[in-house]
């Protein structure tokens, strides 16, 4: 497993995202390996820290508070306040499927402002039919703010499901004067 690889470091950090609450990031050196978006319940912090841990533990790794972590958590935090374009921050490509792995390539692609359907991601990632898988895909996204699946939109241009809810889809896409249809 990439936890055991010599010399690497894993940093961890809390990010706030205003009124959404904090989510938190975890670095493997100088890319992002997982960000969590806030959850929505009184334990949220507790649940975040629990499941940032188990992830660890599947990983036989440690992490350390601070570090590059710390870098990445203050961009989120101005990407929710001011909509700061995040898209140059390194990540370490996520495992998937080759289907999967292509639709989160391609959705890493759309730029700050800009929007996609499930089915024009799904089409940029070889499968025009695949409408539902891309979904899916965005919805077992492990990097959400960097692999922005919020910019990913139903077929008629209207929010649709995001794990962050969809105050939060829409607050960032107003924050990066993105269209579509309210």
């Amino acid at each position: 497993m990439r936890a055991k690889e010599e010399g690497s470091v894993r940093s961890f950090a809390w990010y706030d995202a205003g009124r959404f609450g904090r989510g938190c990031v975890l670095c493997l050196d100088e890319a992002v390996e997982r960000v969590w978006l806030p959850l929505n319940s009184r334990n949220g912090q507790a649940e975040l820290s629990r499941l940032a841990d188990e992830y660890l533990d599947t990983l036989g790794a440690g992490r350390r508070d601070g570090g590059f972590a710390g870098k990445v958590a203050e961009r989120l935090e101005r990407m929710f306040s001011t909509g700061e374009d995040v898209s140059d921050i390194a990540i370490v490509p996520p495992k998937g499927g080759p289907f999967v792995e292509k639709v989160w390539r391609e959705c890493r692609r759309i730029p700050r402002g800009g929007v996609a359907t499930y089915r024009e991601l799904a089409a940029k990632a070889g499968n025009v039919k695949a409408a539902r898988a891309s979904g899916s895909a965005m919805a077992s996204n492990p990097l959400p703010l960097l692999v922005p699946c919020h910019r990913v939109l139903s077929a008629d241009h209207r929010l649709w499901n995001y794990g962050g809810g969809i105050a939060m889809k829409q607050h960032l896409l107003d924050l990066e004067g993105a269209a579509y249809i309210k």
